[in-house]
């Protein structure tokens, strides 16, 4: 007979006013039905997490507690000296760190969310200027992401501006700053906010001072927060950190605390998974990001060509070295280099949903020199041809 699983008691203080928040907390509780014995109470408010409510929990020998919000600082001076199991999501305590029972942080990595937008405007044009606007100085994940922005930026040789304020963002004179900095940057600017409430303000900022978004200033913000980002106009594009999964996290963590709570000591699990939703925000097109995906397009439908550099530039009607330089600016690789990538591609996919033989397979994508396709492909992948047909 199988012994019945002991019914684990979890306190779980959420926070649901944001639409990213509500991600964690289904996350978490979606991974949290596979364990089964878990018996999760929800509290209302951080403020119900007392002191004399924790000692109530250490009498109750609770489990294990997880915190997504920010709780009264007598509460935490309570938490520094028990033992109970402790996950938390989404924050950056370091006084949790000095507690004798190890804490599990579970956070996105706001550092990559800034590189990979920064990479994100880079792939759509040659802005003529670049800014951050951040939550307020001293929040780590604003500022981690106004990191990753910048020095990636910077590592491709262009100026970021950072836009900083005394006022609350709520203020009039917060508004009437932003729009006078918005208006000083050269134009196209790109601009990322902290989060997508501070694209909204972005976006009002621009509409009362006539600038165009996207146009002449193009946003991305964070979260993908539907109702802000959907229903503005134009709608905002976003970065969508995966919040279920930092949940998920969450959830794992607290289980292998359970299985051995002595042998967790405190540590922080990134969760780097996210995409982006392309809106309005960001649809102008400059002209060099045009000529490069008209060519690429034509690249795309001759692959399977022997296609020279001399037939695409014909086809877009411009020189060389126009060609070359807006190809370095959007992709950082010639006109010729973007062939050879696109002619590898079609190579490898050929050995790998067909038998062709590879010489049949090297004529059909326009390389005459079978041992020179060898040499290349194995440069580019990292293996020989026929490795790369039987992996």
């Amino acid at each position: 007979m199988k012994r019945k699983k002991k019914i684990r008691n979890i306190i779980l203080v959420p926070r649901l006013i944001h639409a990213s928040w509500r991600e964690f907390l289904k996350g978490f509780l979606d991974q949290a039905r596979i364990h089964q014995n878990w018996n999760i109470r929800l509290l209302q408010s951080p403020e119900e997490l007392t002191p004399a409510f924790i000692n109530e929990l250490e009498a109750e020998n609770i489990d294990g507690i997880v915190i997504c919000e920010s709780i009264p600082s007598e509460s935490k001076a309570k938490l520094l000296n028990t033992e109970i199991p402790m996950v938390v999501i989404g924050m950056k305590d370091d006084s949790f760190s000095k507690r004798k029972c190890g804490t599990v942080f579970i956070r996105n990595d706001d550092e990559d969310i800034g590189r990979f937008t920064a990479r994100h405007f880079m792939s759509l044009g040659n802005f003529a200027s670049w800014g951050f606007v951040p939550e307020s100085i001293g929040l780590y994940w604003s500022d981690l992401r106004c990191k990753g922005f910048t020095d990636e930026l910077r590592k491709n040789g262009k100026e970021v501006f950072v836009f900083s304020s005394p006022f609350s963002k709520h203020s009039t004179n917060y508004s009437l700053r932003l729009a006078r900095w918005l208006k000083a940057l050269p134009k196209p600017a790109a601009i990322m906010a902290a989060y997508d409430g501070l694209s909204r303000i972005i976006l009002e900022a621009c509409v009362v001072s006539g600038m165009k978004v996207p146009n002449q200033i193009a946003i991305v913000g964070v979260d993908n927060d539907p109702i802000l980002c959907d229903f503005s106009t134009p709608s905002l594009t976003s970065v969508a950190p995966n919040h279920a999964k930092e949940g998920a996290l969450a959830a794992d963590a607290l289980t292998n605390f359970l299985r051995n709570p002595k042998s967790i000591t405190t540590k922080t699990i990134l969760s780097n998974e996210k995409t982006i939703f392309e809106r309005e925000s960001t649809a102008y097109t400059s002209p060099s990001t045009t000529l490069v995906k008209r060519a690429l397009s034509f690249i795309d439908r001759n692959c399977d060509k022997p296609i020279k550099t001399e037939v695409v530039l014909r086809h877009l009607g411009v020189s060389r070295s126009l060609a070359d330089l807006r190809f370095r600016e959007n992709r950082g690789e010639t006109l010729a280099q973007a062939i050879t990538k696109r002619r590898l591609e079609e190579v490898a996919r050929r050995l790998r949903k067909t038998t062709l033989p590879i010489h049949t397979i090297s004529t059909a994508c326009g390389f005459s020199n079978v041992n020179h396709l060898k040499n290349l492909f194995k440069r580019h992948y990292g293996k020989c041809m026929r490795d790369w047909r039987s992996s």
